[in-house]
This record gives structure tokens, sequence and C-alpha cells, in this order.
């Protein structure tokens, strides 16, 4: 396991590199609005990451699933009462670009695409590799 730090120069997701802009906090995390390559907000897709950088999720406290839960209720799709999946990759051949742990909010509305409306993320994923 790698020790936790306050912050690593240039990381994206190190609020002191001032690279992101956050929704909410908790005492471990805070909360984003994803962005695309082009910097754009992508409606709907939110991040939450750890204070510290930390590259691996198995190096996450153990209380973090309070902070996650706790940010997520101040999502205000999800104070609305949407659904949404919450997804982690770890490691760069599981498709983690950044090397600070993030968590994926994606919210999900019944108007989605007839293709992909009711599935789980799994499936959602395997689809879009299939079509490539």
């Amino acid at each position: 396991m790698q020790k936790p730090q306050k912050t690593v120069q240039g990381c994206p997701f190190c609020i002191k590199n001032g690279k992101v802009t956050i929704l909410n906090e908790t005492e471990d995390a805070y909360l984003v609005v994803a962005i695309n390559s082009d910097g754009i907000p992508m409606q709907g897709r939110y991040l939450i990451i750890p204070k510290q950088h930390i590259e691996s999720i198995l190096d996450l406290p153990v209380n973090w699933q309070n902070s996650v839960a706790e940010l997520l209720r101040l999502i205000p799709e999800v104070q609305e009462g949407a659904h949404f999946n919450l997804s982690y990759n770890q490691g760069s051949v599981a498709g983690q670009r950044v090397p600070h742990v993030h968590g994926w909010v994606i919210i999900r509305h019944i108007d989605e695409a007839e293709g992909s409306r009711g599935i789980g993320l799994a499936s959602l994923i395997n689809k879009a590799a299939k079509a490539h």
C-alpha cells in the first residue's frame, strides 16, 4: 500500500493544483462536475474524489463510503430521485487515466435511448465495446 499524499504536483484532481471546481465537500472528499477533453462540463456526470492524493482504491480509508454517501445526497438530480451508476476504474488497464482515485457518478434518465435504458453499467460498457 502507498501512503496517501496531500498533493502531487501536476495532478488534475489535487485541489491545490487549481484544476477542479468543487461543488460540495466532506472532510475527506469533494464532488466536482466531470468535464470532457475540451474542458466542457458533462451534464449528469460527476466525480467523487478524495482530498488526499490516493492512487489506489485499496488505499482509501475504511470510512470512504461515508463520504461517498454524503456527497451523493448533495447531487441535485439524486435529491430529486434520479437513478444513477457509481463506478471506479482501478489501474490503467481498467481505464483509469488519472492516477488519483475518482468515482464516476452517471445520472440515468427514463428517456434514455431504448438500447441503454434499464441496463447496468457493465452491459453499457459491453455494448459500447462491441460497437467499436
